[in-house]
């Protein structure tokens, strides 16, 4: 009796391979937001407290942000909290508008979640609206010493959700002041550089480089500091410019006009003292004044 010999698993087969989802989708993590911020622990009775904040605009963001705090591990978050507690409160426009319609188009949604903590999610939104923040999510964790804290764990996570919020504040905006920064010491280092044409070109001294003000780590208070001072040396440089700049125009003018108040000889045109008072007639004057702003221009090149 012949027997049918069964093909071997690894033998080549023309069958089409099975198709996935993967096949067609290429699925990323999300991207962490940025900056996130954390606040100092509060402690109470073996009860730690930390919050930490960032920005984010749906709901979906809020809850990543949460699953991204739950496994973070850092020297203020060492291991996941026994309640991750999560508030979050963003922009997002009314049914039916697109947003054209300006600030009436939008309104605020916010949300959030106890994680065991009853009540938690709910005194993060409190805390988020009265300090102002939108677009905003923060995760408060919560790991339990074993003794409980009644209405005053309330107190702690809104000590330490408004500690984040004014910490994520300064974050986002430094960068802009810095950027401000960066401006200023360009427009004063133009305006302190030398613009004399006869100073050879080989012998001026080459431009200060610029601050690394990140290596200096600055606060937003320090930087505002740091601004006011720049503007005020800017507006004394622009002083002193403006200065030098009229007294150019007034050397030039009075150089332009006792050229044209010589007398001629030999061109057969009457001398000043035969032109009458005037002295300088409406032709002359247009003949200085180009020749002054060919002086003027000559001083810039």
């Amino acid at each position: 009796m012949s027997s049918t010999k069964r093909p071997s698993s690894d033998s080549s087969s023309s069958a089409p391979k099975r198709q996935t989802l993967s096949n067609y989708f290429s699925i990323t993590a999300p991207k962490p937001p940025s900056p996130i911020v954390n606040s100092a622990p509060l402690t109470d009775r073996r009860s730690t407290f930390v919050a930490h904040a960032a920005p984010v605009t749906t709901h979906v963001g809020a809850v990543q942000f949460q699953k991204l705090v739950r496994e973070l591990r850092s020297k203020d978050h060492p291991r996941e909290a026994d309640h991750e507690m999560l508030g979050w409160r963003c922009m997002a426009l009314k049914v039916g508008k697109n947003g054209l319609g300006g600030e009436d188009d939008w309104t605020t949604k916010t949300g959030g979640d106890d994680d065991g903590e009853k009540g938690g999610g709910a005194q993060i939104r409190k805390s988020v609206e009265e300090g102002g923040g939108v677009d905003v999510a923060v995760v408060v964790s919560r790991w339990y010493g074993g003794e409980m804290l009644g209405q005053l764990r309330f107190q702690h996570i809104n000590t330490v959700t408004l500690q984040a919020l004014s910490l994520l504040e300064s974050a986002l905006a430094l960068p802009a002041l810095l950027t401000r920064l960066r401006e200023l010491d360009e427009e004063i280092t133009s305006l302190s550089a030398p613009t004399c044409s006869s100073t050879p070109s080989s012998s001026k001294p080459p431009p200060p480089p610029p601050i690394d003000y990140e290596k200096q780590k600055l606060d937003v208070g320090k930087a505002e500091r740091l601004i006011k001072a720049r503007e005020k040396r800017l507006e004394l440089l622009r002083k002193k410019a403006k200065e030098e700049e009229d007294k150019v125009v007034q050397e030039l003018e009075e150089e332009a006009g006792a050229e044209t108040g010589k007398e001629v000889v030999g061109d057969g045109r009457a001398s000043t003292s035969e032109q009458g008072d005037d002295g300088v007639g409406d032709e002359d004057w247009e003949a200085a004044a180009a020749e002054v702003q060919a002086l003027m221009d000559g001083t810039d090149s």
